[in-house]
């Protein structure tokens, strides 16, 4: 259940949507051509501003598992975009399980900090492959 405090207007249009289980995605466009994401999970709610639409993809691929040892040499933090001017970030944790955080504010001060399980990312990557199948037609 969406729990938008903003209704969207005709100035925003949805541009992609996917869903899966406990996580919807929606990205919508504005008239001057920024991007926002919405986050809509059963404990978590968030729309921040993208930073582009490549990050999309980014996400998708910094989400999926590592296999090996050139995987060493990945990124442990991705920016997405900002809630108004704080940074909005995807960080990888260097437990030996796999989780991420979705950390909106600078990685070295106050912070929220959302947690991702290994279920909530396959669920959030399927999703994400929704947004980018949509995107792409």
């Amino acid at each position: 259940m969406t729990q938008n405090s903003e209704p969207r207007t005709a100035e925003s249009g949805l541009l992609a949507y996917g869903s899966s289980s406990r996580w919807d995605i929606s990205v919508d466009e504005s008239p001057s051509g920024e991007w926002s994401l919405e986050l809509d999970g059963s404990q978590t709610y968030l729309v921040f501003q993208l930073c582009g639409l490549e990050v999309l993809q980014d996400t998708f691929n910094f989400l999926s598992p590592t296999t090996g040892a050139g995987d060493q040499q990945k990124q442990d933090r991705l920016v997405l975009g900002t809630f108004g001017s704080t940074p909005v970030s995807l960080l990888r944790d260097n437990e030996d399980f796999p989780r991420y955080f979705l950390l909106v504010g600078p990685v070295e001060k106050s912070a929220i900090r959302l947690n991702f399980d290994e279920e909530d990312i396959g669920m959030i990557r399927d999703a994400l492959s929704q947004v980018l199948a949509d995107l792409e037609r």
